[in-house]
């Protein structure tokens, strides 16, 4: 028969895979039995003694979360996460080269595997190559050109605007430039290191909202959006490599052009990026907005909305959108766990499944959610990457709970392995495919995490970091 030091290492085995760290627990239920005590009275015993058993239970219950957090945290610290699955292998990558394996934060310092700093750069707005080997600074009418695996400057182009949104095309050889005043589109070509075409927009043409602008593959076509949270307004114009025509202009609701809006979607919320795409026809634009989850196909020939499907949602703070180098749209919603697949040729939902990973689920969620409801807001994160090869989906845990990484299969969104950490923040995945960067909620923890050991690494940063600068895919 064991002894009693062998059955309690046992049951504190059993419990430590199973309950979440739930260390706030405590002191919730203490408010909320002093806020009772005001209102009962001194005749009140019964009511007493049912405060006095809730508050014993729940005692216990965050005495048994403060243990199993701070071994989870000393495990942190050894640098293993335990794996759910040990067969689990990372998909092999796309060409890319070195500097896709370090992140950079949106802070614009760089981070590698290991933890350490490569580097820091100064500018006013940043955006990645396609190989991910350099950063573009948007500088007042310049383009400096970073490595990204050392932070240093390496090349400087002169330009004619100062707009600070930008798109790169897929071979890395131009960059598409919109804003400024007055707002203009301009083509820089990286390789000849000089401005190819400069022209000015429409002096109506809105400029300093939530907008963006898309380049196609072979940068024929650029696509120049603003206003979009309110009554966007779109441009097309074509590229012949020496200058750039305006093919079509429309204001939404404005001769009987219909284009996709994000009502509530500030400036300020798109701190992970705005969602849309140029499709590989480059003809057709898709938009997702958080704010309804709906997603919208636009005809850039007609300017107009040519097909609609809205996503399944929660809360728009929680959508976390994802769209593959090929033709799908991943959405996912870690407040509840649901992913959902749209296909863009066909233009319809695939699945929308709620996915449940055992490191996301607390056994005592239900009772913390039912006395003190989530009321969350503020940025939206990005939660979730895509595999180079586009077969496995990376999500966080659920907001709140603060850990956990899950690998999720695009095809069936069967859980493939999951890995205990503290996140619950954004989330990037390096270019090779092998290593996750995950951010807490507050900022102020970086977790690295090896796919192929499990092992993880963790990096409290100088100031709070919450996104990372995106690879185009």
């Amino acid at each position: 028969m064991k002894d009693n030091e062998s059955i309690r290492s046992a049951v504190h085995h059993a419990l430590d895979g199973m309950v979440r760290p739930a260390p706030e627990l405590e002191a919730k239920t203490l408010q909320r039995v002093r806020a009772a005590r005001r209102t009962v009275s001194r005749g009140g015993l019964r009511r007493w003694s049912q405060a006095a058993g809730v508050l014993a239970v729940a005692g216990v219950v965050a005495v048994v979360g403060i243990a199993i957090h701070q071994a989870t945290l000393q495990r942190d610290r050894q640098g293993q996460a335990p794996l759910a699955s040990p067969r689990f292998v990372a998909p092999t990558s796309v060409a890319k080269g070195p500097g896709a394996a370090i992140a950079w934060l949106d802070n614009l310092t760089g981070v590698d595997a290991n933890g350490h700093i490569v580097g820091r750069i100064q500018t006013q707005t940043a955006l990645r190559s396609a190989d991910g080997n350099a950063l573009y600074g948007l500088a007042d009418q310049k383009v400096e050109i970073y490595s990204a695996t050392t932070g240093t400057l390496q090349r400087t182009i002169t330009r004619e605007g100062s707009g600070d949104l930008a798109a790169v095309t897929a071979d890395g050889r131009y960059l598409a430039i919109l804003g400024g005043s007055p707002p203009a589109v301009e083509m820089i070509d990286i390789a000849a290191g000089r401005s190819a075409a400069y022209t000015r927009l429409n002096s109506t043409f809105p400029t300093g909202g939530l907008g963006f602008v898309l380049v196609s593959a072979d940068g024929s076509r650029v696509v120049a959006v603003e206003n979009f949270w309110q009554k966007p307004e779109l441009v097309v114009l074509r590229f012949d490599g020496s200058a750039l025509h305006v093919e079509g202009q429309a204001v939404d609701g404005e001769q009987g052009h219909s284009l996709p809006t994000c009502d509530g979607m500030a400036p300020q919320n798109a701190v992970g990026g705005l969602p849309e795409r140029l499709l590989a026809d480059g003809n057709t634009m898709v938009n997702f907005c958080p704010g309804d989850g709906m997603v919208s196909w636009v005809d850039l020939s007609r300017l107009t909305i040519t097909a609609q499907v809205r996503v399944q949602e929660e809360n728009p703070f929680w959508l976390s959108p994802v769209f593959s180098t090929g033709s799908m749209l991943y959405v996912h919603e870690p407040g509840t766990r649901r992913i959902t697949s749209v296909d863009l040729l066909r233009r319809a939902i695939v699945r929308s499944t709620v996915v449940n990973a055992s490191t996301a689920l607390n056994p005592w969620q239900w009772l913390a959610d039912k006395l003190f409801p989530p009321a969350l807001a503020g940025g939206i994160p990005r939660s979730a990457a895509l595999s180079p090869d586009g077969t496995v989906l990376y999500v966080t845990a659920v907001f709140g709970e603060g850990i956990g990484v899950a690998a999720i299969d695009v095809h069936d969104f069967h859980v493939l392995g999951h890995w205990k950490l503290n996140g619950g923040g954004s989330l990037w995945l390096s270019g090779d495919g092998q290593t996750v960067y995950v951010t807490n909620n507050g900022g102020d923890r970086l977790s690295i995490l090896h796919l192929a050991t499990g092992s993880v690494v963790t990096v409290t940063p100088t100031a709070p970091v919450y996104d990372f600068l995106p690879l185009p895919n």
